[in-house]
């Protein structure tokens, strides 16, 4: 099975440029309100759907069964700067498919870094291309070669848990 993610920061050079965005440890939101003063989140699409092969095998969930996705690209202002997609599996049953339904056009980060009960489980990194099945869901290219910067957070609540991949667009290079 492919895979690109790794435990480690990507030393490539093409990674250097966004090596802040792929290590910060905070709020992405906040930092993004900080630096635009303009921040905001366009929904894509959330449904229950499979999860990828990878992300069942990180969220250790059966074949099959389907999760909470939901896509979202990350705006400054009228740049987008990031996409973002989030899946939680629907068993065991407790909040965190609720509360992800009732986002809308509020950012993960905002209650995933406000809601003391989420714990950060494991960071991992990638160079998305077209073999990985998000480069599909990146709506802002049309060349297939183009290759995206990305992390991917596992987040606990509880037993219940929340894969985030926030894949990095170019134009973040300006914030």
């Amino acid at each position: 099975m492919y895979s690109p993610w790794l435990s480690h920061v990507p030393l490539a050079p093409a990674a250097r440029p966004y090596r802040s965005w792929l290590c910060e440890k905070n709020s992405l939101t906040q930092r993004w309100q900080k630096a635009s003063g303009a921040f905001h989140v366009t929904p894509v699409r959330q449904a229950l759907l499979l999860p990828f092969n990878d992300e069942q095998h990180l969220l250790h969930t059966p074949p099959r069964q389907r999760a909470w996705v939901r896509d979202v690209v990350l705006h400054c202002g009228t740049t987008p700067v990031a996409f973002a997609h989030t899946v939680a599996p629907v068993l065991p049953r407790g909040p965190v498919a609720h509360w992800l339904q009732k986002l809308g056009s509020r950012s993960l980060g905002t209650l995933l870094f406000s809601h003391p009960g989420f714990i950060r489980q494991k960071v991992e990194y990638a160079a998305i291309d077209a073999r990985h099945p998000l480069h599909g869901s990146i709506y802002f290219s049309s060349v297939a070669t183009q290759r995206y910067w990305a992390r991917r957070t596992l987040f606990s609540f509880g037993l219940q848990r929340v894969l985030l991949t926030e894949v990095f667009l170019p134009a973040v290079l300006a914030f």
